[in-house]
């Protein structure tokens, strides 16, 4: 049985080989880039038809350079291959659960499982008394294929540091290409600040994407260089090389808040060492309802209303920078347009919201016409550019409170489970997922990203990993504890 099962196997594999040759040499006259997802897909099958775990690496493989594609004339749009790998990988992953009986009980008394749980759960209302039911059914299916696929699953695959390990090579090799070819096609545009999207656009949705993927990645190498002292000085070069690369990527996406995701994630690096990180949140929140009350107040926000001869886009990043200091920036003041509208919605519909994925659909009436900038008319349909204030306005107060509450979670977590460590290696992963959900964070603040099929999963998959690293960080300090005793 087991032999006729591996010949299978080696048939099935080479099959899959010819294929693949045959489409990469038609890519290779066509040069049409989707072609290439084909053959990862064939071997997706082919793992999860031999062990799905092995599916779940090749599908995060193939997810930073999945393909956002419209079908429909807008109507329905996925990301390719990786969306159809996470159905299916969901499908297999169940059976293999229920079939074996091993649902991960342990971890359901952590607070990090139990507050995405809850956020979870409270989906389930928003969408019943949401204004558009199918798009927030559909919203819905989608988070629920994320959180299994990158939540849950995780906690059955890693076990050992080689698998924390193969984690980040696999991540970071496709990324890694990314960012050469596009630092490529841009430097062919002259590295223009206006053509930063058409540079990304062959890969990424648009330059915020990419700038959040590469900005969440960058600070795992450099707790990977710090780390890594004892390591051979080939290995050290080269990745001192990769942080160059890294660093001009996120320089040349011309994402401010990328920017500002790095530094503040070295902020909470710096917070988690000297035993702060817990009350960072806490200060960010107090200081956001200060500042809001004092807008509310005699209605100062007007104050900050946009004049048409003064805010408009900037060809240069130097002018678009200096015009966000100044209050002058077309994408700044747009954003106040909308913030404003996500507000005013939230009186209406305070407990559950208008319902997910609906923001676009119902905010115009709310936002103020003073407020309206050249590009208020949104053709692209985007969002709050806060996630904040976009959960509010979609999932009520509700789920806002509990974003909230989950992200001042991560971080004060991850520095108990920091000290608690005693591995350096465990130490240096907290550290390094720490600083990639910080830089999450900040780039989320300015956009919605968590329900992209890039960022989102990423961001759950290192909530995952800490789940597990405090798992087993309680193992050892209890083992410690017995060993005290005798």
């Amino acid at each position: 049985m087991r032999q006729n099962a591996q010949f299978s196997n080696v048939v099935l594999l080479n099959i899959i080989t010819v294929i693949s040759v045959i489409f990469l040499a038609v890519f290779a006259v066509t040069h049409y880039l989707p072609l290439l997802a084909f053959p990862l897909f064939l071997v997706f099958l082919f793992s999860l038809i031999a062990n799905w775990k092995n599916a779940f690496w090749v599908l995060l493989f193939v997810l930073p350079t999945s393909l956002h594609t419209v079908f429909q004339g807008g109507l329905l749009s996925l990301t390719l291959p990786a969306e159809p790998m996470m159905w299916m990988l969901l499908l297999t992953s169940f059976l293999w659960i229920m079939a074996n009986g091993k649902v991960h009980t342990a971890a359901l008394v952590n607070p990090l499982v139990i507050v995405i749980l809850l956020q979870f759960l409270w989906l389930i209302p928003t969408v019943i008394y949401s204004e558009k039911f199918l798009l927030s059914v559909k919203f819905f299916l989608a988070k629920s294929w994320v959180l299994f696929c990158f939540f849950l699953l995780p906690m059955y695959i890693f076990r050992s540091k080689q698998d924390f390990k193969k984690a980040f090579f696999i991540l970071f090799i496709p990324v890694l290409f990314s960012v050469a070819v596009i630092l490529f096609r841009h430097a062919s545009m002259g590295f223009l600040f206006s053509e930063m999207n058409r540079a990304v656009e062959i890969i990424y949705y648009n330059h915020v994407e990419y700038a959040t993927l590469i900005s969440m990645l960058f600070p795992i190498l450099i707790v990977s260089l710090i780390f890594s002292k004892n390591s051979a000085v080939w290995l050290r070069v080269l990745i001192i090389v990769c942080i160059l690369i890294f660093l001009a990527g996120i320089y040349f996406s011309f994402a401010r808040a990328a920017m500002l995701a790095v530094m503040f994630g070295f902020f909470v690096a710096f917070a988690i060492r000297y035993r702060f990180a817990r009350f960072i949140m806490p200060v960010i929140y107090a200081i956001i309802l200060i500042g809001f009350c004092f807008l509310l107040y005699n209605n100062n926000y007007t104050k900050l209303r946009p004049h048409f001869e003064r805010t408009y886009y900037h060809q240069t990043f130097t002018s678009h920078v200096m015009a966000t200091f100044k209050g002058r920036d077309l994408s700044s003041m747009e954003r106040l347009y909308r913030w404003i509208a996500a507000v005013r919605m939230s009186k209406d519909r305070p407990l559950t919201g208008f319902g997910p994925n609906t923001f676009y659909y119902h905010y115009k009436p709310y936002a103020l016409n003073s407020f309206r900038t050249y590009s208020s008319n949104n053709e692209e349909k985007s969002t709050t550019h806060n996630y904040f204030l976009y959960i509010l306005a979609e999932q009520g107060y509700p789920g806002l409170i509990l974003y909230a509450l989950l992200i001042a979670l991560v971080f004060s977590r991850a520095e108990k489970i920091f000290h608690r460590s005693i591995d350096s290696f465990d130490k240096a992963c907290v550290m390094a997922i720490a600083m990639m959900l910080a830089a999450c964070f900040i780039n989320n603040c300015f956009s919605e990203l968590l329900e992209t099929p890039k960022i989102g999963p990423l961001f759950y998959l290192g909530i995952s990993l800490l789940v597990i690293l405090d798992e087993k960080s309680m193992k050892q300090k209890n083992a410690l504890i017995k060993q005290s005793k005798f």
